[in-house]
């Protein structure tokens, strides 16, 4: 997070809602007294025991991070900057970790160079001055610290001839991009997927709640009236709602409990979140109302509406507190179809309803019953889904199948496990929120095993990707069965309403699924499931009559 020192707050509080770096005047004597502390903290840290290279890594990147916010800031107050310095120390991080540590670093190791790289070359190059053939020297030393990130970014970086002209100037916007397209198109941008790491986490959880309120508060007070673009608006109205906003009392606590739980509940301020309500009604209604407006765009606004509706009902911390606002919910999903025939909308949305009913407070018949008018819409993915969302309700009752083989190639049967408890887990090796999740899962196995509990893992890759199936069990000591599923996962997709990775099924001893993928909640929650079900046994144990002269076990 850049470090801040702002001679006068309100000033600097003013600046960080407007597009460009903040130039508040700096407390030149705060800054001071930090930047000759933090090296002695940092020194401490770097030689603790314990400390990890991958640990090391990412303080690194937090620091060059910093150190680019700083350049930016210095500059917005007509000050030198030293941009080769920040350059220079890029090109050796770069060569300090040229490739990731293991498997599971993968990930993390990509987005860290991806990070430094695309925030100096591709976000700031003019200001860090790469230009022409500059720039295209900075990429040839991108390439020679053999980093392999950094190689594939800067073969593209190389190959970006639109970037400058002959002379290296930078190349103007077309003129059909019109003012307002290029003052819309300037706002914060959102985090996408989220890293594997809790440190990454923090970091993602930061920029998204920052980047929520300035979306907010530079189109909705700046850009709105400046630029009435009613197309730009829309899309603006779209992407807000869609983010979910977030109006959090705590800005830190929030960072720390969304770094935990994607979906974990912060204190609300509610003053600032009626506010913005009221806001977003009366400029919404400006748009929806527009003559220009067609009934697609319409459908597509509506679809980013139920999207952050869908993610607003997941963070709700009550029991039972939205049974009529999922009513709602699903009765917007019908007509997002039938009234605006948007179907790529209500398909994602419909599939988020299956993979969480039980989060929502549905039942089975009630989830059937939501999907069964998707039978007569004219689209034949809601329809397979709806085929999907039944066969899905069935496993309650009906026993999870699945005919594969190890990685050994021995044949193996799902059904050899009956009488024990059986988490599926459906993964491949593309997917790093499955791998994060492992150690988790293999911690709760241990403590388990001896109590019937057993993990089976079913890795769609796992004739193609072998080695990095096999090295992934090894570095992460897993001993659970893994079954080489290469081949099936469209046939389980289809069949179970999937779409992407990882997806579980927690089993009961007799096949039928006890939990799916929603409430496993990427084994977060795996321990408690197992105490629940355990429980549950031993009371219909205690409840079973005997039978005369039969003592019991």
């Amino acid at each position: 997070m850049p470090p801040h020192y702002p001679a006068d707050v309100i000033t600097w509080a003013k600046n960080e809602t407007t597009l460009q770096p903040n130039a508040a005047q700096v407390d030149r004597l705060a800054q001071k007294q930090w930047d000759e502390l933090y090296p002695i903290l940092r020194r401490e840290f770097w030689e603790a025991p314990g400390v990890t290279h991958a640990d090391r890594r990412f303080l690194w990147i937090g620091e060059l991070e910093q150190r680019l916010l700083r350049l930016k800031e210095t500059h917005a107050r007509g000050e030198r900057i030293a941009a080769n310095s920040l350059l220079n120390d890029i090109l050796d991080f770069l060569h300090a970790y040229p490739t990731e540590f293991n498997e599971a670093d993968r990930v993390a190791f990509w987005w860290g160079a991806q990070t430094v790289i695309g925030l100096a070359v591709f976000e700031n190059r003019e200001l860090l001055g790469l230009r022409g053939p500059a720039l295209h020297k900075y990429a040839r030393q991108l390439i020679n610290t053999g980093n392999t990130t950094a190689v594939a970014m800067a073969q593209l970086l190389v190959g970006d001839s639109d970037t400058d002209d002959v002379h290296g100037n930078p190349r103007t916007a077309p003129s059909y991009v019109s003012e307002a397209k290029r003052a819309w198109g300037s706002l914060p941008t959102f985090p996408d997927d989220q890293p594997s790491t809790f440190e990454a986490r923090v970091i993602f959880a930061h920029n998204y709640f920052i980047s929520a309120r300035k979306f907010r508060e530079i189109g909705a007070s700046l850009l709105w009236a400046q630029h009435p673009d009613r197309t730009q608006r829309l899309s603006w109205l779209a992407t807000t709602t869609r983010m979910a906003p977030t109006y959090e009392s705590h800005f830190v606590d929030a960072i720390r409990q969304r770094a935990a739980d994607p979906f974990a509940c912060v204190d609300t301020d509610e003053l600032e979140k009626s506010a913005w309500e009221e806001l977003y009604t009366n400029l919404r209604r400006e748009v929806w109302d527009h003559p220009d407006t067609t009934d697609e765009e319409r459908g597509m606004l509506r679809g980013q509406e139920i999207w952050g509706q869908l993610v607003t009902l997941q963070t709700v911390c009550k029991e039972e507190p939205y049974k009529p606002n999922v009513k709602r919910l699903l009765e917007d999903i019908h007509e997002l179809f039938t009234v605006y025939g948007n179907a790529w909308d209500t398909l994602l949305s419909s599939r988020t309803v299956l993979h969480n009913y039980r989060k929502f407070g549905l039942n089975e018949s009630e989830l059937v019953a939501f999907f069964e008018p998707m039978r007569d819409f004219g689209n034949e993915n809601l329809r397979a889904l709806a085929d999907a969302a039944t066969t899905h309700a069935q496993l309650r009752t009906a026993p999870f199948e699945f005919d594969g083989k190890m990685l050994s190639s021995q044949p193996f049967q799902l059904e050899s496990l009956r009488g024990q408890i059986v988490l599926v887990d459906h993964w491949a090796t593309t997917c790093a929120s499955c791998i994060d999740a492992m150690p988790r899962i293999q911690a709760t196995y241990e403590r388990y095993r001896d109590k019937g509990f057993e993990v089976v893992s079913i890795a769609y890759d796992g004739t193609s990707q072998r080695r990095r199936v096999e090295r992934l069990k090894g570095e992460l000591g897993l001993t659970w069965t893994t079954l080489d599923g290469e081949g099936q996962w469209d046939e389980i997709s289809e069949k179970y309403g999937y779409q992407g990775f990882p997806q579980y099924m927690l089993l009961n001893r007799d096949g039928t699924l006890y939990a799916g993928t929603g409430e496993v909640d990427m084994g977060r929650n795996l321990e408690a499931l197992l105490e629940e079900m355990l429980a549950a046994e031993a009371a219909e144990k205690e409840d079973v009559p005997v039978a005369d002269g039969v003592e019991p076990e």
